[in-house]
């Protein structure tokens, strides 16, 4: 079902300003007075992250997450990989493709080294922040199944972040109760019961290169001072 059309973003940078002011309102709820740490799921996530980061007055940096597909279906998403962290795997998908979670180990392997790759075109030079003890608010464009969320909040969790939060502008209701066990919070603007695509929830929203992320990064990059590395 197409949501109505008063409920859709104009772009990505929209959905950033919204999804700030729910973030603002937790953050004072609940007495959070640091300045936050935002990490922008790669790709779709960080333009959204960096609007938020302005709104915010925060740091920015980037968390890379690729889809793990089907050896011979690359496109079928069966599992998620971020940076540091464990495979995150749809047990369901697997079983629907009559595949074990060993057959995935050349795919895996492969993702960690495009990861790799990503991190260097995206940082390049540039300070990593530290997340231990930090506020941290890891950011995507949408949410359908939450694979790809869990592998960002594993991989992040690890370097024990003083409190750890999950936001995205709009989220299929179901998947954000699920993810509820791996975040502290969660945030969002729309959270149907619903949910399609994250597309149709943007009137605007291309396809991003490296270096549209580059571009969103850098422009808070180029104004706000980076913390120590991670």
């Amino acid at each position: 079902m197409r949501p109505e059309e008063s409920q859709r973003f104009a772009d990505r940078r929209e959905a950033g300003a919204e999804l700030a002011t729910n973030l603002r309102t937790y953050l004072d709820e609940g007495g959070i007075t640091e300045r936050p740490l935002i990490l922008g799921m790669s790709r779709g996530g960080v333009p959204v992250a960096a609007e938020i980061a302005r709104q915010l007055d925060a740091d920015l940096d980037v968390i890379v997450v690729t889809r793990i597909g089907l050896p011979w279906r690359p496109e079928f998403g069966v599992g998620a990989l971020a940076e540091k962290g464990p495979a995150v795997i749809d047990h369901d998908a697997l079983t629907r493709a009559n595949i074990s979670v060993a057959d995935l180990t050349p795919v895996v392997a492969m993702q960690r080294e495009e990861i790799i790759g990503q991190l260097e075109r995206y940082r390049g030079g540039h300070g990593v922040p530290s997340v231990t003890g930090r506020v941290v608010i890891v950011v995507d464009d949408g949410m359908q199944t939450g694979v790809r969320a869990r592998a960002a909040l594993r991989a992040i969790h690890g370097d024990l972040p003083a409190h750890l939060v999950f936001a995205t502008p709009v989220c299929a209701a179901e998947s954000m109760d699920r993810l509820a066990i791996e975040a502290d919070g969660l945030v969002h603007v729309r959270c149907p019961c619903c949910y399609n695509a994250t597309g149709l929830w943007y009137r605007d929203i291309p396809e991003l290169t490296d270096d549209d992320v580059l571009e969103a990064l850098h422009s808070v990059w180029d104004t706000v001072p980076v913390a120590s590395a991670r």
